[in-house]
């Protein structure tokens, strides 16, 4: 993708982007940061609930995720996935570890929040490029029976 199609495709002149960004890079840090930021305020972790994020929160990111379904699919379906779920995965760390800072389970850190929060961000990802086939309630199962089940329940081996 190239500035001049970004231009075009926006219906705006190189010089109203060049004084906005400085490069198609600053605009994909932008629009990252944006949608990260966004998903962030969604998820609101409770003291008093035993799970990572409240059902109300994950559904507040699925209306989000439905809300930018087509620029999300755009992103996940291009090279800049792997840049994108990392800083997806990233971010579920970040605000998840402001409550919870101590690991007592018996997978130790950081192969912990690995497993838990890659799976997570796999899980709304994988929804999205498979172009949210799955209506948000259906979805919020997966994330119930991910949440709770080991992984070999889940593969029933």
């Amino acid at each position: 993708m190239t500035v001049s199609s970004i231009t075009k495709k926006a219906q705006i002149n190189r010089g109203t982007f060049y004084l906005n960004y400085l490069d198609k890079s600053d605009l994909w840090r932008e629009i990252k940061e944006t949608i990260l930021t966004d998903i962030s305020a969604c998820l609101k972790i409770e003291p008093q609930n035993p799970h990572f994020f409240s059902e109300a929160s994950l559904k507040e990111v699925i209306n989000y995720l439905i809300k930018h379904q087509k620029l999300l699919f755009s992103i996940l379906n291009s090279d800049l996935y792997p840049e994108f779920i990392a800083d997806f995965y990233k971010t579920l760390v970040k605000i998840f570890s402001k409550y919870h800072n101590q690991n007592n389970g018996p997978l130790k850190q950081p192969y912990a929040y690995e497993v838990v929060f890659s799976g997570i961000a796999t899980i709304f990802t994988l929804w999205i490029r498979r172009e949210m086939r799955e209506s948000p309630e259906e979805l919020l199962k997966i994330i119930k029976a991910y949440r709770e089940n080991a992984p070999t329940n889940i593969l029933s081996l």
